[in-house]
């Protein structure tokens, strides 16, 4: 990415943080406050991945470790004032199944930006 493309999509997740409110597909998808354990446990998870993310390299979609983190943020993101955690299919739904790659990237920087802010 040039350096005006990264301060873009820095500024955009930084909105959506503020906001709390990451809008995909016509669909408001809201964040709820978590702790700094979570936290750094999502930051951890995304640094250990990033190579793969810098080249749009998604198999790590499929391991167990992805598997966790993507419940730890399905229980740190609603729709409609449920937690995804709790909407029964939802992801199975043709409605909401294109917004699982979008929501995922973005919250694994939104979820770590209050980590990343310092360094930017």
């Amino acid at each position: 990415m040039t350096d005006k493309t990264t301060q873009e999509a820095r500024n955009l997740i930084e909105q959506v943080y503020n906001d709390k409110c990451a809008e995909i597909n016509g669909h408001a998808y809201h964040y709820v406050s978590t702790t700094h354990e979570r936290r750094l446990k999502i930051f951890s998870y995304m640094m250990g991945i990033k190579n793969k993310l810098a080249k749009d390299d998604y198999s790590f979609m499929g391991t167990p470790e992805w598997g966790e983190i993507a419940g730890l943020i399905e229980k740190l993101v609603s729709y409609e004032e449920q937690l995804i955690a709790k909407r029964k299919d939802h992801w199975e739904e043709d409605e909401f199944s294109g917004d699982y790659l979008k929501l995922m990237l973005t919250s694994l920087q939104v979820i770590s930006y209050p980590l990343l802010r310092g360094n930017q």
